[in-house]
């Protein structure tokens, strides 16, 4: 129920905030709801998994410092709405993802996704906001390093 939903979102919002722990979030048709109860957050870095939000979402997001996640979407040709969105994210803010075994990136669309197929994500990433494959990938993985706090 969403009573219930709401009560383990709180609780695991405590959590992550006494262990200062990073939290991601798979929001689905929810954003609105989510970045209400997020308003004014302090604690651990929120990465939104997947993110299918609008522009104005985005902006909210935003304002919380999060990350965004960029996956296999990004490589579908009806995803222009997405790619619109994306080029607003700012850029020390966007990690890849695979969301493996799903959406997989075009030319593989429809099979099970494999984190091999990453390249695929990184260069429609890289081709939707100017930038070359290798710059993107860097920028990524420092990103994505960031927010697990790899190395600290």
């Amino acid at each position: 129920s969403r009573e219930d939903q709401e009560r383990c979102l709180a609780a695991q919002l405590d959590l992550a905030k006494s262990l200062r722990a990073p939290v991601v979030f798979h929001c689905r048709e929810a954003y609105p709801d989510l970045l209400d109860r997020l308003a004014g957050w302090v604690g651990g870095s929120l990465l939104f998994h997947c993110f299918a939000g609008n522009v104005h979402e985005l902006g909210r997001a935003s304002l919380l410092d999060a990350y965004f996640g960029v996956d296999g979407p990004i490589t579908y040709k009806n995803s222009d709405s997405l790619r619109a969105v994306v080029q607003k994210m700012p850029l020390d803010r966007i990690v890849l993802e695979t969301d493996a075994p799903w959406m997989a990136p075009v030319p593989y669309r429809g099979q099970n996704n494999k984190p091999a197929w990453l390249p695929l994500i990184n260069k429609a990433l890289a081709d939707a906001l100017g930038q070359s494959e290798s710059a993107m990938a860097e920028t990524s993985t420092a990103n994505a390093a960031r927010f697990f706090q790899w190395g600290d």
